[in-house]
Formats: structure tokens, C-alpha cells, sequence
């Protein structure tokens, strides 16, 4: 069991600096992000709230009830083995350190059971890792510690669009889209001061602003098919735009076509998410894609 949970990090890792993607991680593989919001060095880890709230609720959605199971965090695979060590409600960790802990589920006899391999494969391996509130993880010009929207120092808890892809990670935090970089619509290099429809929500958290009311309805643009395997077809009823670019997940340009064209190459590109920006003479358009 801990060589395939090594193994699945490994993979998820060399995802990440390989195909430069800020995918969820593989399901065997469980983080707890907690931010240090004084720049310390330190972080304090809430260990009753992962166990209990984080654990819990990825359990339910995978489709098992941990209502009858004891659930406890060890530091090492040893102390794990030999049930010594266990950790307590609070944890503290250095920013250095991405420390791999072990979760045991213990069935306690009554609610439902279920396979014991199958619930270690799930949720045995956990990195408490401690977030630097001063960076910007996903270069989407908002500070890690301003993706932290409920103050509590848990990025778990900050998914705005439920794509698995955490806010501090996701460069596009309402799914609409358009990178939340992009919509810093008074040109004041931040996105936390837009909200141009006045409902107390910033543009780059409301799935409803699209942008300016010059944007293009996308419902005259199609980008087919998505999920694209070679060849991705864009088909617009409006005048003809002046470019279309290809970004990764982080924003990064990986190809420009400075024509109107039909048709992107995507043959080439690792499997994950991409957007496609489509310019205009006085407006653009970005959505997501998905590579199989």
C-alpha cells in the first residue's frame, strides 16, 4: 500500500512540473493547505476539522459513510503501525515542510463497514502543508491570503466553482471562463475591488459577469468538441476576431494564431485543462478546455 501511495505522488507531481497543470490530486493522495498568515515560518494544522469535516465530507462524496469508523492522524507510517504517537486537535508544521501523515479508520461496530484495503487506498496518506500568504500560487493576481475567503487559514474550505481545483490553485476561481486575472475591470491590478453588477460579490467569484457590456454572448461563440483530443473547431456568428491564443491553467501563453481561424491544434498538449482567449478588436473571451 505505501508504494502505490508513493507512487501516485510521484505521478501527481511530475504532472505538475511537467505538464505545468494545477489538477486535483489522484484520489489515494489527500492535502490539508493551511496558510501562514504572519509569514512566521509556522502554521497551525486543525486536526479534529480534517479528520472530522475534510475526511468526512470526501468520504461522502466517494460514497462512503464514516459515521461508524474511529478516525485518527499518526505522524509516521511507524507510529500508524503500532497505534503510538497519535496526533492531537492541533498540529503545527513549517513552511518548508509538505509532511506526509497517516489517517487509520478504525470500524467501531456499528453504521456501515466497507473494505479496509479500499479505505486505506482513499484516504490513508495526508500532506499537512503550510501555504505562504504572501505568494500567489496560481499567478492569477490574487495573494494567497486573500483566496482564504472565510478567514479561517483552511484553503480546503475555498472552492468557488467545484472544480476540485482549490481557489489558491485555480486560476479562474468562479469556473465563468475568464481568468481572474482578466477581470480587473477598472485596470487597478486587482481583481478584489470589480464588481461591476453591485451584488457585493467580486467579478472574479460571480460565474455571472462575463465581463464588460462589450463582450461577446458566448451564445455566438461554440468551441467544439470539449473535451478536444487533436483538433478543436471554433465556430463564431459574429465578425471575424483578430487572434486566439492556447493558455495553461497558470495563464501561460502556449500558442498564438494572429488570424481568424476554424480549427487549434491541441495534439501536442499534455492531457489536462487549457483555456482558449478569443480577441477582438475591443473585447475578448476566454473558455475552458479540457484535454483528453
Amino acid at each position: 500500500m505505501k508504494k502505490i501511495i508513493l507512487l501516485l505522488t510521484l505521478l501527481f507531481s511530475f504532472n505538475n512540473v511537467i505538464g505545468q497543470q494545477l489538477a486535483p490530486p489522484p484520489p489515494g493522495v489527500n492535502y490539508y493547505f493551511v496558510i501562514d498568515n504572519n509569514n512566521d515560518g509556522f502554521a497551525t494544522f486543525d486536526i479534529n476539522h480534517y479528520i472530522n469535516t475534510i475526511l468526512y465530507n470526501k468520504a461522502l462524496t466517494l460514497g462512503y459513510d464514516l459515521s461508524g469508523y474511529n478516525r485518527s492522524l499518526f505522524p509516521t507510517q511507524t507510529d500508524f503501525t503500532n497505534n503510538t504517537n497519535v496526533i492531537g486537535s492541533t498540529y503545527v508544521n513549517q513552511v518548508i515542510n509538505s509532511q506526509e501523515c497517516f489517517a487509520k479508520l478504525t470500524y467501531s461496530g456499528t453504521g456501515p463497514s466497507y473494505d479496509q484495503a479500499t479505505l486505506d487506498y482513499y484516504f490513508i496518506s495526508v500532506f499537512l502543508t503550510t501555504v505562504k500568504s504572501n505568494l500567489d500560487d496560481d499567478n492569477d493576481s490574487v495573494l494567497n491570503e486573500f483566496e482564504d475567503l472565510n478567514n479561517d487559514t483552511i484553503l480546503n474550505n475555498e472552492d468557488t466553482d467545484n472544480d476540485e481545483i482549490l481557489n489558491f490553485r485555480d486560476p479562474d476561481d468562479d469556473g465563468d471562463g475568464v481568468l481572474s486575472i482578466n477581470e480587473d475591470y477598472n485596470f487597478n491590478g486587482s481583481p478584489l475591488d470589480d464588481d461591476t453588477n453591485a451584488n457585493g460579490i467580486p467579478d472574479y467569484l460571480d460565474n455571472t459577469v462575463l465581463g464588460s457590456e462589450s463582450f461577446v454572448s458566448k451564445k455566438d461563440v461554440q468551441i467544439y468538441p470539449n473535451p478536444v483530443q487533436n483538433s478543436l473547431t471554433i465556430s463564431t456568428l459574429n465578425s471575424d476576431y483578430q487572434s486566439v491564443e492556447i493558455l495553461d491553467i497558470t495563464g501561460k501563453v502556449l500558442a498564438i494564431k494572429n488570424e481568424n481561424t476554424s480549427n487549434l491544434d491541441f495534439s501536442e498538449f499534455e492531457s489536462g485543462i487549457y483555456f482558449v482567449k478569443i480577441n477582438w478588436i475591443d473585447t475578448s473571451m476566454n473558455f475552458k478546455i479540457i484535454k483528453l
